[in-house]
């Protein structure tokens, strides 16, 4: 893959922007070109970009609309599913999150481990393009010889908070910025709900959600009165709304409603974490901090075994405080060989080769098809008339985000984050001497890796 150029779009920036800078650092550190940047805005400067290999990350019916164009301008696509983790069984993940005619336009498919490959592979109604379970480059930040990128920010945490314990929260799927029609319109939109069985599962798992949802909202004031040394740390989902849990935690004095910045410096610091079927739950693990599962509603059609395996599990807010108090003083005991076969399958790349190397390598042997003149004035045209049609095409969406939501989910990428993120890589690793940052003429949170020149 000598030379190659890799497009690295962002959704949303505590989530991805690390593991996804991490992967475009590793890839010039080996020759290679990468476009980093906020997905609708690197989305519109494809035209103008050579072509190369574009690392996609929704799989949904509303996406195959974009996939088709990348096809059309001559990309290799490939990409992972940065939900693609935890999720509820086979079938409701299948359902929601990978549609056969946006997941069949793909050349390749990263997955996080063996599960997620085996479950799409025999699950997927068509010819799934090649999966191979990579890792993601997001965990990559979480083994020991990254640790110490978050290790400053961690420290000042616990310095401004003093001992915390961090509630980090997933109910997105009720307690949505745009309002809970928004969700139910934006599942619609995507084809997930087009059976009586699937508009009758949604509806259980909405009432799953919800009732988890409201026992933690009600647990809030138990956890501050029994742990009179700690501040409670509340991180809403970047898709949630906040005034939810500010509402919640307006009556408590150490309870604070925070979502800026990446969630890995909070997990790092805290004494332990509180959650429900969360991602954070897994990567707390990764970082050896304890980890409490609140599910005040159970039941086994939607319960995640994962997170259930690596944490202590709690129903009611009695046990919620036993467990915290258990975990905080003894912390956990070691995963028995059955269970820690299981965290293996997966999770790929918890050691040797990083997942970014992983990913690398399978991406070596393509070479994405050269541009005709003809070709580029095209793919030219097509651009300015997406871009002259958006206005409109948004104001008929009924599904188009909010600037609002939008802002909390990207509000902005200055060059002083990218080459402040690029110095901590150095400093973390002992990395990336030769790797440069620059900006992509015309755009405000667009930025090429690449080889320092000489």
């Amino acid at each position: 893959m000598t030379g190659q150029t890799l497009f690295l779009p962002v959704e949303i920036k505590k989530r991805e922007l690390l593991g996804k800078a991490l992967l475009a650092s590793v890839a010039a550190e080996a020759g290679h070109t990468s476009y980093l940047g906020e997905q609708n805005e690197l989305f519109d400067r494809l035209d103008r970009l050579p072509a190369g290999i574009y690392l996609e990350k929704v799989f949904t019916r509303a996406q195959a609309r974009r996939l088709r164009r990348y096809a059309d301008l001559g990309l290799y696509i490939a990409g992972w599913d940065e939900e693609g983790l935890l999720y509820r069984n086979a079938e409701v993940y299948l359902n929601d999150r990978i549609a056969p005619e946006a997941f069949g336009l793909l050349d390749q498919f990263f997955a996080w481990g063996g599960v997620q490959q085996g479950d799409v592979i025999d699950n997927f109604k068509g010819s799934p393009p090649p999966i191979t379970p990579t890792g993601n480059p997001r965990f990559d930040l979480l083994r020991p010889e990254f640790r110490e990128f978050f290790a400053g920010e961690a420290k000042a945490l616990q310095a401004r908070y003093g001992n915390y314990i961090l509630v980090n929260t997933n109910f997105g799927r009720i307690n949505h910025v745009e309002g809970y029609d928004y969700a139910v319109k934006l599942r619609e939109a995507r084809g997930t709900v087009g059976t009586p069985e699937a508009r009758a599962r949604a509806l259980r798992l909405d009432d799953y959600v919800r009732q988890n949802l409201d026992g933690l909202l009600a647990a809030l004031p138990a956890i501050e009165a029994a742990f009179p040394d700690h501040t409670v740390i509340v991180r809403p989902h970047p898709s949630e709304n906040v005034t939810t849990w500010r509402d919640a935690a307006a009556g408590l004095t150490r309870t604070h409603v925070l979502s800026e910045d990446n969630a890995i410096p909070w997990i790092l610091g805290a004494d332990a974490i509180v959650h429900n079927s969360c991602t954070t739950s897994v990567e707390a693990f990764m970082l050896d901090v304890p980890r409490v599962a609140y599910n005040p509603f159970s039941t086994p059609e939607f319960d995640v075994e994962l997170v259930n395996l690596i944490s202590a599990v709690a129903h009611d807010s009695d046990g919620l405080i036993a467990a915290l108090k258990a975990v905080i003083a003894d912390g956990h005991a070691a995963l028995d060989d059955d269970a820690a076969a299981i965290v293996e399958r997966y999770i790929s790349a918890r050691e040797g080769a990083l997942a970014c190397d992983n990913i690398l390598d399978v991406l070596a042997p393509v070479t994405p098809p050269q541009r005709s003149a003809g070709k580029a004035l095209i793919n030219r045209l097509g651009g300015l008339a997406i871009r002259a049609s958006r206005p409109l095409r948004w104001a008929l969406n009924p599904t188009a985000q909010s600037d609002a939501y939008s802002r909390q989910k990207f509000d902005h990428l200055t060059l002083d984050e990218m080459t402040g993120i690029l110095d901590q890589f150095r400093a973390a690793s002992g990395r990336f001497a030769g790797v440069e940052v620059n900006p992509v003429a015309g755009s405000t949170t667009c930025y090429r890796f690449s080889q320092r020149a000489g």
